[in-house]
């Protein structure tokens, strides 16, 4: 058995992982913040919670 093959390809396989992983980071980052700039600009009675400001940014990216 070619030991280096497997070597790289368990490599390469948490190299994507990692990549994966930060993306997920990133967006959910990314979601928090537009979630609090939509929260703040609208510091009204009727203004809507993070986590479901959250949730209809999940649903509109998912659709489009």
């Amino acid at each position: 058995m070619n030991w280096e093959k497997l070597l790289l390809i368990g490599r390469d396989r948490d190299t994507f992982k990692t990549l994966a992983d930060c993306k997920i980071r990133e967006r959910r980052r990314d979601e928090r913040r537009l979630a609090r700039e939509i929260i703040s600009s609208k510091r009204e009675a009727h203004a809507l919670p993070m986590h479901e400001v959250i949730a209809l940014l999940r649903m509109a990216s998912s659709v489009g």
